[in-house]
């Protein structure tokens, strides 16, 4: 039998194990940022059009999000006019047209060039080697033990989901997640203001770290020694949270755009009198887990400012915020939102007894497939703006992909990813669950951990 203990201890023992890890992603995450799923990237080339218009984000349609994510585009677009000149952003493929109106999943005939999505994939790649880097960071200042730091780091920077959500769907949720964590940092350094800045960031790039508002309330309450320090800390997060949300969001108060900002939140919110019953039920299910996982945050926020703490509770800290994402993903997930999860998992497992890494691999695999789900039309981009493949090439294999079966091969590819994610997800539940006692007595770092 092939000793796999023996190659992990050579590898971990090599005198960079980082820098080799780094080079291992930054050739697997370059080489896709040449796939796209048309249908979201499609968008991303709307937005930096509407801006290169002087339309701003809202003032044409197209851009759903909060300002957050605008804006990194907007500095993409004025980096590439002043530095390179990528020239069209993308092109209608009319060969293409007649896979825009499939019944489960959606394409675009319109599809972005190779050189704009590099352009801003290469600003979430960046991102992407911070939350790395931060969590070996982490993970190494609290256990002292620079093996767990280095695993912590190769469970974060080669994460599938993970590189996937941005380098193939083009998706920015590694910028919420990599901000969660920067504040965390911030706040275990005792620079609260600055961490309630870069919390807001986060959560006005992508609202689920809004999910561990509470807890990380009481983080911040925790890290002072007395009771007056432990309010100042918290005025001083919440100071620099509102800050940041008015410098952000006061361009749109002044055109009266707030609203539309917000429009991604309120639009899968409510549900018209015209919906199916089944989307009635859809749509209410995801506000009710939304509403239960913030009740839930409320109680573990409460219970870790009212436990007694020796020393920085780091470790409850973490396990709370676990336990409250795990919470709202009982409602499944598109696999780019669990992103914001796994800084939370990948620390857990580095303290927390075995058995959460089960649930990393599910949810890793499963999130993969999900992402690259629509398979050979990722390659479309590749065959319209390069020789490397013919764009009759693409669509032959994707007509054959999408046959006359009940499901497409896509399709069944898609919801088998879903189900291993869910099943990942499930597996956390269950874990906490298991160690329930440890939401009481609070996590502790054990040699068996990973």
């Amino acid at each position: 039998m092939f000793d796999t203990s023996k190659l992990k201890d050579s590898f971990f023992n090599m005198k960079h194990p980082i820098l080799a890890m780094l080079a291992i992603g930054l050739i697997i995450k370059i080489s896709m940022m040449t796939l796209a799923y048309t249908f979201d990237t499609n968008y991303w080339a709307i937005v930096t059009r509407n801006i290169q218009m002087g339309e701003g984000l809202y003032g044409l349609r197209g851009y759903y999000y909060t300002p957050v994510w605008g804006y990194i585009l907007g500095f993409v677009s004025m980096f590439d006019s002043f530095f390179f000149n990528i020239g069209e952003l993308g092109i209608r493929v009319m060969d293409f047209i007649g896979f825009e109106n499939g019944n489960y999943m959606d394409f675009s005939a319109n599809v972005t060039s190779v050189g704009f999505m590099m352009s801003y994939k290469v600003i979430l790649l960046l991102f992407d080697v911070a939350l790395a880097y931060m969590m070996y960071w982490l993970v190494d200042d609290v256990t002292k033990n620079k093996r767990k730091a280095q695993v912590a780091f190769l469970l974060t920077f080669l994460c599938p989901t993970i590189f996937a959500a941005y380098t193939v769907l083009g998706m920015p949720d590694i910028v919420s997640a990599t901000m969660v964590l920067l504040s965390i940092v911030l706040l275990r350094k005792n620079h609260s203001m600055s961490a309630g800045a870069c919390f807001a960031i986060a959560v006005l790039n992508k609202f689920f770290p809004a999910f561990i508002f509470f807890p990380i309330v009481g983080y911040a309450f925790s890290k002072g020694a007395d009771r007056k320090e432990s309010m100042m800390n918290v005025a001083k997060a919440f100071s620099g949270a509102l800050i940041m949300t008015l410098v952000i969001m006061f361009p749109h108060i002044m055109d009266g755009n707030i609203l539309s900002a917000f429009s991604f939140i309120t639009d899968r919110a409510t549900v018209s009198s015209e919906s199916e019953i089944l989307d009635y039920l859809i749509s209410y299910s995801a506000v009710i887990v939304g509403a239960v996982s913030m009740v839930v945050s409320l109680i573990l926020g409460i219970r870790l400012i009212k436990q007694p703490q020796d020393g920085d509770p780091i470790n409850r800290f973490m396990w709370y915020s676990l336990i409250s994402l795990a919470v709202v993903f009982i409602y499944p997930p598109n696999p780019q939102y669990v992103v914001s999860l796994f800084p939370f998992l990948v620390y857990c497992i580095m303290v927390m007894p075995k058995g959460l890494m089960g649930s990393w691999g599910l949810i890793s695999v499963g999130g993969f497939m999900q992402s690259v789900s629509a398979l050979t039309s990722l390659f479309l981009p590749l065959a319209v703006f390069t020789d490397l493949i013919s764009v009759d090439s693409v669509i032959a294999a994707t007509k054959a992909l999408c046959g006359s079966l009940p499901l497409t091969y896509m399709e069944i590819f898609a919801m088998a990813g879903n189900v291993i994610q869910y099943i990942g997800i499930l597996l956390i539940l269950y874990y906490i669950y298991r160690h329930r006692s440890l939401i009481q007595e609070g996590p502790v770092v054990t040699d068996d951990s990973a």
